[in-house]
C-alpha cells in the first residue's frame, strides 16, 4: 500500500457494513502503534453504538408518547365518569 492511500484504503465495503481484514489490522498497528489502532477502533465501536442507541430512542419514542396519550384520555373519561357519579349520588341523598 502505498503511505498516501494508507488511512483510506484498509476499510473495504461488502454488504453494507465496514469491516477490516486481519492483514490491514496488522498494518495499521505497526505504522500507527497500538493504542492509537485501539483508540481508533474504541472510537468507532462507541460512535456505533451510540447510533443504534439514538436510533432505538427514536423508534421507542412515537410508541410511548402514544400510550401516554392513551392514558390521558382514560383518566380523563375516569374523572368525567366520577364527577357524573358523584352528582348522581348527592341527588340521591
Amino acid at each position: 500500500m502505498q503511505n498516501d492511500e494508507f488511512p483510506f484504503t484498509v476499510l473495504h465495503k461488502e454488504k453494507g457494513d465496514n469491516f477490516m481484514d486481519p492483514n490491514a489490522i496488522v498494518s495499521l498497528v505497526g505504522s500507527l502503534g497500538f493504542p492509537i489502532v485501539c483508540c481508533g477502533a474504541l472510537f468507532w465501536y462507541q460512535n456505533k453504538t451510540m447510533k443504534e442507541f439514538s436510533d432505538n430512542i427514536d423508534k421507542n419514542l412515537h410508541s410511548l408518547s402514544s400510550a401516554i396519550t392513551d392514558n390521558t384520555e382514560a383518566t380523563t373519561k375516569l374523572v368525567t365518569t366520577v364527577e357524573l357519579l358523584t352528582k348522581i349520588g348527592g341527588e340521591n341523598k
